[in-house]
């Protein structure tokens, strides 16, 4: 369940829904960073709870990423590190559902959806809304238009203590796209614990957060397959 969630752009979110299994192998750590990371936070919430997004979803194809002329070494090298990372996370499971990285405005927007449903869905069901239940409409879709903006900033450039942020979805055969997370690096120190202990100066981590499945989707494994 959707407990909080920042405003778009924000950090991390806390939810009392499923937390997911597992967690990244050295070889996806390494492409997403280009070096193996000390630590893995997971804020993880939407899945398992019977809450989240009635919308229908859509599926999309994911272009592969191109190669621009004229860029610095920095920016190429970051540019291979972004391609091997998007490899790594592409994956299709034995069951047809398949992981991807968004990386165009049709696949922000279902993200987006999801995100903002979930959240004020959540609300409803707690009581918790801050306004009148007529107004969750318009609050949701302008949280929706704000996510799917940010989204697209926060994937292209580095964005406040993250040095790369990719946007992973998942995808049925039968309902399209219906899960997504952020799944950030970022650099130390870090205020608050993380799985006990304190990020020090200047040390990298993996932040993810954003995690909501389509309540239609739950229990399939979406969520699990993109942690």
């Amino acid at each position: 369940s959707w407990n909080r969630l920042p405003a778009a752009g924000g950090s991390s979110t806390r939810g009392g829904g499923s937390r997911g299994r597992g967690g990244f192998s050295s070889a996806t750590a390494s492409a997403i960073s280009g070096r193996a990371l000390a630590l893995v936070v997971c804020a993880t919430c939407g899945f398992g709870s019977g809450r989240g997004s009635q919308q229908p979803a859509m599926s999309t194809l994911v272009p592969e990423a191109e190669t621009v002329a004229g860029v610095s070494a920095d920016a190429a090298t970051a540019h291979v590190e972004e391609d091997a990372a998007v490899a790594v996370a592409r994956r299709t499971l034995p069951s047809g559902l398949e992981v991807l990285v968004a990386q165009e405005m049709p696949e922000f927007e279902v993200a987006a959806e999801l995100r903002a449903t979930a959240f004020y869905e959540d609300l409803e069901e707690r009581q918790a809304l801050p306004f009148p239940p007529r107004f969750v409409a318009t609050f949701r879709r302008e949280f929706a238009q704000r996510e799917r903006r940010a989204l697209k900033e926060r994937t292209a450039q580095p964005s406040g203590p993250s040095r790369r942020c990719l946007c992973l979805m998942s995808r049925l055969p039968d309902l399209g796209l219906v899960g997504c997370l952020d799944v950030s690096v970022r650099t130390g120190p870090c205020a608050s614990q993380v799985n006990g202990v304190c990020v020090s100066e200047g040390e990298q981590y993996v932040y993810i957060d954003n995690v909501a499945v389509d309540s239609a989707a739950r229990r399939r494994g979406s969520a699990s397959a993109m942690l």
